[in-house]
């Protein structure tokens, strides 16, 4: 029979992890976090400022990777920050959440995103977000998000461009990942639980698109679908990510490869998602 016991060692080196990506995370506060442990009339907490914002559409709250998660329904569900509670981010600064997803999403959706482009939105081509953004559109913020084939992407506006940055690796279904981001003049970095999976030069600086609420789950506007059978008739729409979303903190500097593998290491769900296969 095998011996399941756990060796004293086995704990100690586990403490360990867990104090080191406290230590890490101390030297790189939080500007914005939410944990989603508790939804109290209609409203999630905001836990550096202590503000309460808005959850709409269907969720629910389930066993996330450190207390609850919320289970956004693909369709409906969004939680907004209002702009004026927003944090100031310059050149440099990381992402990061907890995810577990259901389903890949209609179109681009979004972890966390705060921008003020305009789609075209035309139903007589097969052109969506983010390639027909209007020309005279304003291209300011970030959205880090699932694209519709399941890559984790960041897109980032300058004032007059706007980029799409993406991982090649795809987020799996149904299990929990670990995401985080970082930006700055020199790399786009991606990560997956603690490891880099993808790193790129930006070719634009960063403007913030400060006027705008932040939206964790679902985008600004109505989109189209991706990849529509036919040009016609396929109208924008209102959608949100499918699946788990947990701990997503924002920082306004770079969190290099240590700290984000520390920070995964010393965070682990103790159960699988609650997600049934479709």
């Amino acid at each position: 029979m095998l011996n399941n016991r756990r060796s004293p060692l086995f704990f100690y080196f586990l403490l360990i992890a867990m104090i080191s990506g406290n230590a890490y995370a101390r030297g790189h506060q939080s500007v914005l976090g939410w944990h989603f442990d508790q939804v109290q009339d209609g409203k999630v907490i905001e836990f550096v400022s202590g503000e309460k914002n808005s959850l709409s559409g269907h969720s629910r709250l389930v066993d996330g990777v450190k207390g609850q998660a919320i289970v956004m329904d693909g369709y409906t569900t969004c939680v907004t920050v209002a702009a004026k509670q927003g944090c100031a981010l310059q050149g440099a600064f990381t992402l990061e959440a907890w995810t577990a997803m259901g389903a890949y999403p209609w179109n681009w959706a979004p972890l966390l995103a705060q921008e003020n482009t305009r789609s075209k939105n035309s139903n007589q081509d097969k052109i969506c977000w983010p390639d027909d953004i209007l020309v005279d559109s304003d291209k300011q913020g970030f959205f880090f998000g699932v694209s519709p084939q399941g890559h984790l992407g960041l897109h980032i506006g300058s004032g007059d461009q706007w980029q799409v940055y993406r991982t090649e690796k795809k987020l799996a279904l149904r299990k929990w990942t670990h995401v985080a981001v970082s930006f700055n003049k020199e790399a786009v970095v991606f990560y997956m639980d603690g490891r880099k999976v993808t790193e790129i030069k930006p070719e634009i600086t960063f403007s913030q698109a400060r006027s705008e609420d932040l939206r964790i789950g679902m985008p600004h506007q109505k989109i189209e679908p991706s990849d529509p059978v036919r040009a016609f008739a396929t109208l924008p729409t209102w959608y949100s990510l499918d699946g788990l979303i947990d701990e997503v903190q924002v920082y306004a500097s770079v969190l290099d490869e240590k700290t984000i593998s520390s920070r995964y290491t010393a965070t682990q769900p103790a159960t699988a998602p609650s997600l049934p296969p479709r």
